[in-house]
């Protein structure tokens, strides 16, 4: 089947660029939390925490349409505009809000983070805008090895420059953001080289292109700012109601489990996004739900076997962390539930994007962002960590229940779902019934997994020719 090795094709070359980057941003969690005691980790969080707030209202939204409108741009061959209004757009929304937001700290004398961080931050958040905004457009164009060498490559310099940083002692939150800007930059001086090939039309002031943006983007404001309550929010409750180390303890474990299983969704979502919208080009609903139900068929078998690997197995995996940070170990399959909620849910709402229906998308996600931050108010001065852990897989779980409702009817659900979920089982079931060591266990889980998942799924796909979805 044709799509099938394409589409694993890009898989790999996504699943391969965003592999390294989650293994070295892995590794850089395990020494970051052998390095930085938990406050000092709390203060690089909440600076990032900050920071990213300002860049979900001020920029995100930005690339969020971007993606959507640059289709138009190219029926139109005026990318190389598009590019660039939406570079300059971005960058002075987030400036000014950034700016703002610094002096109004100073003012009221308001200290979550000290200046330094937030100004290092500020930085790294500035220049990831203009990489993210490079590196969305590169895969709509479906160039994925550019793709895969500009994320793997700003990956590993972040790495060294993390780990040269610790090393010589530098042990400050300030440093993280730093190490992050040199990376964002080289990759952003490379996006922008490998992408100026493949845009078109002269670079001159349009108008319309801009104005499609600022008439249509705004109403994904809400989109984008429900994403940082989800994942961000409830470090700064976390911070009021007990105190900077907690919230470093929770937010390494948070995000041990988000890079184990985030890469693989992301890696899914990376090659299916690009490939829906360019289905939708050419062929129009039926064209797209096609590559939704392939996208999914995908998703489900590269993600439920991880994840119930990483649930069954968290107390080994904790143990990577550093000693301070064991406590986090009750978090991790609480929010690995989440993740994978959280990358099932925009494989039910893709209608609502294709169609432009921001407003829509907006009030759904935010009904769950407004859920999740309630849910951490009561559950956090209660619970501590435990209960901001379990708002988010709550809020996730009522937001997929909803989309799920709103959903394209005409929209199949593959049943490779609950196919993948019994493969797991039976490999949780052959791995508990040997009487050896959880190392040994831990192999046999995947190895049961991945033989069935090839058996079952994909020698069968690379065999045969598709039925028509539409």
């Amino acid at each position: 089947m044709a799509w099938v090795k394409q589409s694993l094709t890009r898989v790999a070359a996504y699943f391969g660029a965003i592999g390294i980057s989650q293994l070295l941003s892995f590794i850089l969690i395990i020494l970051v939390t052998h390095y930085l005691s938990p406050k000092i980790y709390g203060e690089y969080v909440l600076a990032l925490t900050i920071s990213s707030l300002v860049g979900m209202v001020g920029s995100a939204w930005v690339r969020n349409v971007g993606m959507r409108l640059y289709i138009d741009a190219k029926q139109l061959r005026e990318t190389r505009s598009f590019f660039w209004h939406l570079a300059v757009l971005q960058a002075l929304l987030f400036s000014a809000l950034y700016g703002s937001l610094l002096v109004t700290f100073a003012l009221l004398s308001l200290e979550l983070a000290s200046l330094p961080s937030l100004i290092a931050a500020g930085i790294a958040i500035l220049i990831g805008d203009f990489f993210s905004l490079g590196l969305n457009l590169i895969r709509i164009e479906e160039r994925s090895a550019g793709y895969a060498i500009a994320e793997a490559g700003s990956a590993a310099v972040r790495f060294l420059g993390t780990l040269g940083g610790l090393l010589i002692g530098f042990h400050t939150p300030a440093m993280l953001f730093v190490a992050t800007s040199m990376a964002y930059l080289l990759g952003a001086f490379y996006t922008t080289y490998l992408l100026s090939s493949s845009l078109s039309g002269p670079l001159r002031l349009q108008p319309t292109l801009l104005g499609n943006v600022l008439r249509i983007g705004p109403a994904s404001i809400p989109l984008s700012l429900s994403g940082w309550v989800e994942q961000l929010a409830d470090r700064l409750i976390l911070e009021r109601f007990t105190t900077v180390a907690i919230v470093g303890i929770y937010s390494a474990g948070y995000a041990l489990a988000d890079r184990l299983l985030g890469g693989i969704i992301a890696a899914v979502f990376m090659m299916a996004w690009p490939d829906v919208l360019n289905a939708w080009s050419r062929g129009g609903a039926s064209a797209a739900r096609l590559a939704i139900f392939r996208a999914q068929q995908l998703y489900s078998w590269l993600t439920l076997g991880p994840a119930l690997f990483i649930i069954l197995f968290h107390l080994e995996i904790v143990t990577l962390l550093g000693p301070a940070y064991r406590e986090a170990a009750p978090v991790i399959p609480i929010i690995v539930a989440a993740t994978w909620l959280r990358g099932f849910i925009p494989y039910l709402n893709r209608h609502l994007e294709l169609h432009k229906q921001f407003a829509k998308l907006s009030l759904i996600t935010s009904i769950g962002a407004l859920l999740n931050l309630a849910l951490n108010f009561l559950l956090i001065p209660r619970w501590s960590m435990i209960g901001a852990a379990w708002a988010t897989l709550v809020a996730y779980l009522i937001m997929a229940l909803i989309f799920f409702w709103l959903r394209d009817r005409a929209q199949q659900l593959p049943s490779d779902y609950l196919k993948a979920a019994l493969l797991a089982g039976l490999a949780w079931l052959v791995s508990a019934i040997l009487p050896v060591s959880p190392f040994f266990q831990m192999a046999v889980f995947v190895a049961v997994y991945a033989l069935g998942a090839y058996a079952i799924y994909l020698r069968p796909q690379l065999q045969r020719r598709p039925a028509s979805l539409s």
